[in-house]
């Protein structure tokens, strides 16, 4: 998700909302937004976010257990997997 920083032209100060008067050097409508690129920190380094379609989303074939009622193997993909838990509220 990229996020915005609002920096004042006069001043240069950075802010993360933006005012219509920049809190540091009280000049009016001197605030414009500049987007951030999105990372994820790994260890000392960061990696850009990539994305992946969904057609090439690797699919694994998990054996599932039929529950007897037809519906509910409908609403849990197939039935019940192993090692899941269904909690009802």
């Amino acid at each position: 998700m990229a996020k915005s920083l609002f920096v004042c032209q006069i001043c240069g100060a950075e802010h993360r909302k933006w005012a219509g008067q920049c809190p540091d050097c009280r000049e009016w409508n001197s605030m414009t937004e500049q987007v951030i690129e999105s990372t994820i920190r790994v260890g000392k380094a960061s990696k850009s976010m990539a994305t992946t379609a969904i057609p090439d989303i690797a699919m694994h074939k998990t054996e599932r257990r039929s529950t007897g009622i037809n519906e509910l193997n409908r609403v849990l993909g197939g039935g019940l997997l192993s090692g899941f838990a269904i909690i009802r509220a």
